[in-house]
């Protein structure tokens, strides 16, 4: 795990024959050794990362399964108090008129109007409200059933999520123990024109395009982090920060190499306007509507300032 107080003390060499230029993944970049130990801590990391994304996307969507549900049976049970009073209605208005008929050995007023009416509706060969009413009253038990599965299933994942979070954590520890080990997490972990943002111990997988709530879809890259590591400037730019909406405080890195980035979820803010590439911009955090999750940074990236793209791949080679 990386001090909050660090100190950037490496040069970063920026490569004239690799530049960003409007692509998610330099293609001739190639990483640098890595450790042995920190490669093995990473690795074990991102598959703990992994489990969690999936934990994550499946509470997500058992979350989504429920509130429909809920929303059918909400309706489903207006429809049939319409129909229940519309039967009723209709059996009191010809219990009252008489109908044509008496039925002496039904003594009770209530049970009178249900047979009368029964009877009327059998005998007219209009039974269209008691079908309505009988397969709406059938289509509620399997809306209530589902409901109570996806429940179940919504519950399951959400104690899943919670042990793949500590799970999570406990694997950033044995990576910043290597990394430290190496001291790694002294210097700007940097690879040729492009800087990781995460300066620490971080684990991440591809979880581009996963639902969120509100019906949307991850539109970057989740880099789990305690919280306070270094967030640092990939490519030197302007820096400017925002501190609203869902991703709380947050920057965009408007890049030399004509591209912006996106982070968000930051704990508190480090370096604004004009940066140096490798410069702390933040610290990771939970902010906006990370609250109450695992530490994070989301990370965008949009070529040539444009829609954002799937930044695993470019993560992937420089981090």
């Amino acid at each position: 795990m990386v001090a909050r107080g660090f100190r950037l003390t490496a040069v970063v060499v920026l490569v004239a024959s690799v530049a960003v230029v409007g692509l998610a993944e330099p293609a001739s970049a190639k990483a640098p050794p890595v450790d042995q130990k920190i490669a093995t801590a990473q690795k074990a990391a991102n598959a703990a990362a992994a489990k969690l994304n999936q934990a994550i996307d499946e509470s997500n969507k058992a979350k989504a399964d429920v509130a429909r549900f809920r929303a059918q049976s909400t309706a489903n049970r207006k429809k049939l108090d319409e129909l229940q009073t519309n039967l009723r209605d209709y059996a009191i208005r010809e219990y009252q008129s008489g109908g044509g008929a008496t039925y002496a050995l039904v003594d009770d007023p209530a049970r009178l109007a249900r047979t009368h009416y029964l009877a009327r509706t059998v005998a007219l060969g209009s039974v269209d409200k008691l079908d309505a009413y009988r397969i709406l009253l059938q289509d509620e038990s399997v809306t209530q059933r589902a409901l109570e599965a996806r429940m179940r299933d919504r519950e399951a994942a959400v104690s899943r999520q919670r042990a793949q979070r500590a799970a999570v954590m406990a694997q950033l520890i044995s990576l910043g123990k290597a990394m430290k080990a190496q001291k790694s997490g002294l210097r700007v972990l940097a690879t040729g024109a492009w800087v990781c943002p995460v300066q620490g111990a971080r684990a991440f997988t591809n979880d581009w395009g996963q639902p969120r709530s509100g019906g949307r879809r991850h539109k970057g890259t989740d880099m789990l982090s305690p919280s306070g590591t270094p967030i640092v400037a990939s490519v030197a730019g302007t820096v400017v920060q925002h501190d609203r909406g869902l991703g709380g405080k947050g920057y965009f890195l408007h890049g030399v190499d004509g591209n912006t980035y996106y982070g968000a979820h930051l704990s508190r803010f480090g370096a604004a306007g004009r940066v140096a590439q490798g410069q702390v911009v933040g610290y990771v955090g939970t902010s906006g509507n990370a609250r109450g999750g695992p530490a994070h940074l989301h990370f965008e990236i949009h070529p040539g300032n444009g829609a954002a793209v799937n930044p695993y791949g470019t993560l992937r080679t420089y981090c």
